[in-house]
């Protein structure tokens, strides 16, 4: 009976603990904006396309993850034409492709310096639904604020999840925010 009580005990306690656990998905880059402790970093980005449409979507992701977080704000404007940030569009012959990033690095890799990101407009689903553009540029954001993919599962909500069905998840979800707030916890 001492035995048996010991085994139900050590399963309860493993249960226990583990229910309180927190479980996140997210993956980070090693690098990230020079962010100082207490204050939002302003990444200054400009427009690399004039077509209304990819605008649209560039300033929606812009307004989800700046009410989504307060680490990092990005401010999008047409004035901005010297920032080396930029979002806009590309054409890649691979049309599976939906979007990309490129963060340019300080020389030893640590800290992020400027970011450009990119829409494939030769991709139908981009080019034909607002929402897979949405999805996409928030996506890409994600990259420039130094989030990596996650191929989770298809059904684990985050908007870093290459696998996530973009006409529903087009929005920074909680563990993209937790991303963010790990990376740059002050």
């Amino acid at each position: 009976m001492n035995t048996k009580f010991k085994r139900v005990f050590a399963v309860s306690l493993i249960f226990f603990l583990f229910s309180f656990s927190t479980a996140f998905a997210y993956l980070l880059k090693p690098y990230g904006w020079p962010k100082t402790s207490g204050q939002t970093y302003t990444v200054k980005v400009k427009y690399s396309t004039s077509d209304a449409n990819y605008k649209t979507a560039w300033s929606t992701a812009v307004n989800d993850w700046n009410n989504k977080q307060s680490k990092i704000r990005f401010d999008l404007s047409e004035l901005y034409t010297s920032s080396a940030n930029s979002v806009g569009t590309m054409i890649n012959s691979d049309t599976s492709i939906y979007g990309e990033t490129t963060n340019t690095l300080t020389s030893d890799s640590s800290q992020i310096t400027s970011f450009v990101a990119r829409l494939n407009t030769a991709n139908s689903e981009i080019a034909g639904n607002a929402t897979v553009r949405r999805s996409t540029s928030n996506h890409e954001l994600g990259h420039a604020l130094a989030l990596a993919d996650n191929n989770v599962s298809v059904i684990f909500l985050a908007i870093m999840n290459q696998l996530r069905d973009r006409t529903t998840t087009y929005t920074p979800q909680t563990d993209d925010v937790n991303g963010v707030n790990a990376k740059y916890p002050f």
